[in-house]
């Protein structure tokens, strides 16, 4: 792969030599503002020489009407001279004013530094595309990081070419970009998920993103998670959870978005599900904010919540405590907000309980630390 630029009949505002230690005159070979008066022995001011790099600006001068750069002493034998033009995008040729008197010496001139900066930009990409066209070769045989996309489900994966595992296959359109983990099943294995870095992250659920950290793990649709990695598996998580009502009765608030519209699956077996495995603790608070979704209706409401939940290692769930609601506003008296368990192993359900006749959107936030306490 090489990247190819074309521009034809462009006359380059550059030219090199390769110093011997000897010679001192040199060949402009290409036009620049005002050459045809530069004087013998001056500097023009869109001319610039540069040794191996290094901008000269004294110990040389033109002869030859412009044509030939002379030095005061040779440069050095193998040094790289380099001969540039800058015609100056913010310093016009021309300074063109209300009521300037315009001539063709004044239109030509102002062409030609049109023309010049043209072709230094044409000059620089060339060197630009050179130097992608060397990364791009060197990258063939790069044992270090690399990043790729695997066509076959459009995942980009991030890894070290010479480390062992590179892991199991990532979801359909994941983005993993760890290139450390403790074992093979440490990546982005759900679709649509994303590992932006840390060292042994795992995405379970669907749409899970986690942004570093060590050993975090995304239990739930759409869940954000870091880990700070310990013997117990601890590490904070942040969830999203919406529904759409319209009758008074309790509706589960869920993970029910897909391509942007209203589905009645639940994805999830319960609003805060938890892990197959024990012994499990998780402590959480967040927000329910509901409004009416109908033309020219602005009622609202809004809930906090707080509460904690454990599951023992025979895989029963209680409640640490109870959990609070607290209404924060409502403008009907009964829209109500409830954490109820949502069975003896699955977790807990957020429900809402909305308005007959009326169609409500629900969104619900929480938080909070988790812990997967390992056996004893």
């Amino acid at each position: 792969m090489a990247i190819e630029f074309q521009y034809d009949d462009m006359e380059w505002g550059y030219n090199d030599f390769t110093g011997d230690n000897n010679e001192t005159l040199f060949t402009v070979g290409f036009p620049y503002l005002n050459k045809a008066s530069a004087q013998n022995g001056s500097q023009p001011k869109t001319l610039f020489v540069y040794f191996d790099g290094v901008l000269q600006p004294t110990g040389w001068s033109v002869q030859s009407a412009g044509n030939v750069v002379s030095f005061s002493v040779a440069p050095a034998d193998q040094v790289h001279i380099e001969f540039r033009r800058d015609s100056g995008i913010d310093d016009p040729a021309v300074q063109w004013t209300n009521n300037s008197p315009i001539n063709q010496r004044l239109l030509d001139k102002d062409q030609c530094w049109h023309k010049f900066l043209d072709q230094e930009l044409y000059t620089k990409t060339i060197a630009l595309v050179d130097d992608l066209n060397a990364i791009i070769a060197a990258s063939a045989g790069l044992s270090g990081y690399v990043m790729f996309t695997d066509t076959g489900n459009e995942a980009v994966i991030a890894d070290h070419a010479a480390r062992t595992p590179n892991g199991d296959a990532r979801g359909d359109s994941a983005v993993d970009l760890q290139t450390d983990r403790s074992g093979d099943g440490k990546v982005a294995a759900a679709d649509n998920s994303t590992i932006a870095g840390g060292e042994s992250n795992e995405t379970v659920k669907k749409y899970g993103s986690i942004t570093g950290g060590f050993q975090a793990t995304t239990r739930r649709f759409g869940e954000q998670a870091y880990g700070g990695g310990s013997a117990a598996d601890g590490q904070v998580v942040k969830n999203i959870a919406t529904v759409r009502t319209s009758d008074a009765t309790q509706t589960i608030l869920g993970y029910t978005s897909t391509n942007g519209t209203w589905a009645s699956t639940i994805l999830d077996a319960a609003t805060i599900p938890f892990p197959a495995a024990g012994p499990f603790v998780l402590a959480f608070e967040g927000y329910v904010v509901g409004m009416r979704a109908e033309a020219g209706e602005t009622d609202a409401c809004a809930f906090r919540l707080e509460g904690a939940l454990k599951k023992d290692d025979g895989g029963n769930v209680a409640f640490v405590g109870v959990p609070k609601v607290t209404v924060i506003g409502r403008d009907n008296a009964n829209l109500e907000v409830d954490v109820v368990l949502a069975g003896s192993d699955a977790g807990a359900d957020i429900r809402v309980t909305g308005i007959a006749a009326e169609e409500w959107t629900w969104t619900c936030e929480w938080s909070g630390p988790e812990m997967l306490v390992p056996a004893l």
